[in-house]
């Protein structure tokens, strides 16, 4: 299970990690289209050391460089693009891009991609997507993100996903700014539950 952290504040962000994390997410990213990002990389890797703290939004190699020097552990994209693929290759980091089609979760592979996060995942067909995938891309681990949340989630792995990616339906915006940190680890723990 990774957790999206996008544009959490900044004084909440190591609490809601933990919260989180407690509740059964072991790998959190923290995106990066907003000021704060790098800083709060820096923040759960130095407050939060057993939790695997990655980058997110990651488009281009400058930010592949700034987000490991944050302390990033691994990199996510939204899209698959070959100088953010290579760059993490050349620092020895795990990159997971984005990627829709067939075409594109091959091609990404190709260019040294440690899982593809298939994305947006509802929107290009849910569970049952990820299912007629599996029969050409035996063998490539997919992440769905977009849309996954605790009535899908077991579909989801039914299907053959490797993980899921989940964002707004665990971190919701309003759940973040307020600090309810009890909230954000009720669904997470929902969603744990419903995988396990």
């Amino acid at each position: 299970m990774l957790g999206v952290l996008r544009g959490c504040p900044t004084k909440h962000v190591v609490a809601v990690a933990d919260a989180a994390f407690t509740a059964g997410a072991k790998l959190l990213e923290v995106t990066l289209d907003h000021g704060d990002a790098l800083q709060q990389i820096e923040l759960l890797c130095d407050g939060l050391p057993e939790v695997l703290v990655g980058a997110g939004t990651v488009r281009t190699s400058e930010q592949v460089d700034a987000a490991v020097e944050a302390g990033a552990q691994y990199l996510v994209a939204p899209s698959t693009r070959s100088d953010v693929l290579s760059r993490a290759a050349l620092l020895g980091i795990p990159c997971i891009p984005g990627a829709a089609t067939a075409t594109e979760i091959e091609h990404a592979m190709e260019l040294g991609a440690t899982a593809v996060k298939v994305f947006p995942a509802e929107q290009l067909g849910g569970p049952a997507y990820i299912r007629a995938l599996q029969v050409p891309l035996r063998g490539i681990p997919l992440l769905p993100s977009g849309g996954v949340d605790a009535a899908n989630a077991s579909d989801y792995m039914s299907a053959g996903a490797a993980g899921l990616i989940v964002g707004s339906s665990v971190f919701s915006a309003g759940a973040m700014a307020a600090g309810d940190y009890t909230a954000i680890s009720k669904v997470m723990r929902e969603l744990v539950e419903v995988m396990s």
